[in-house]
C-alpha cells in the first residue's frame, strides 16, 4: 500500500532520485529481493511520473507540481506494484495545467490498482 498525504512530506536536501531510492529501501529493506535491482525500479518510477529531467534536483528547488509528482512516486514505491494507493488531495494548490497533468498521471496509473482519493 502507498500513501500520498495532502501536504508534501519531503526532505529538502534530497534529490528526486534519492527520495525514491530511500523509500524503496525502507519498504523492501536494504537488501535487494533479487527480482529487479532497486536502481532499475527507481529509474522506472522516475519515468512513470515524468521526472527524468529533475532526477538530480533537490526537492527544495522543485515547483509545486513537481513536488506532487514526487509525492505520488513515493506512494507508488514498493517491492511489488502497490495494489492500493491512497492519495489525499493530490492536486491541491496546483494551477489548472499542472492539475490536468497530475490527473492524467493518476488515470494512467489506475490499471491493476485500487486508487482511493479525496478531493
Amino acid at each position: 500500500m502507498g500513501c500520498c498525504t495532502q501536504h508534501d512530506i519531503l526532505f529538502e536536501s534530497l534529490t528526486v532520485e534519492q527520495h525514491i531510492n530511500l523509500f524503496f529501501k525502507l519498504k523492501i529493506g536494504f537488501e535487494d529481493d533479487g527480482s529487479k535491482t532497486i536502481t532499475q525500479r527507481v529509474d522506472e518510477l522516475i519515468k512513470v511520473v515524468s521526472l527524468q529531467k529533475h532526477r538530480h534536483v533537490e526537492s527544495q528547488h522543485l515547483s509545486g507540481g513537481l513536488r506532487r509528482r514526487l509525492s505520488i512516486a513515493l506512494a507508488l514505491a514498493s517491492p511489488n506494484e502497490s495494489s492500493i494507493v491512497i492519495l489525499d488531495e493530490p492536486t491541491t494548490g496546483l494551477d489548472a495545467i499542472v492539475r490536468d497533468q497530475v490527473w492524467q498521471l493518476i488515470k494512467s496509473l489506475k490499471q491493476n490498482r485500487c486508487i482511493i482519493m479525496t478531493t
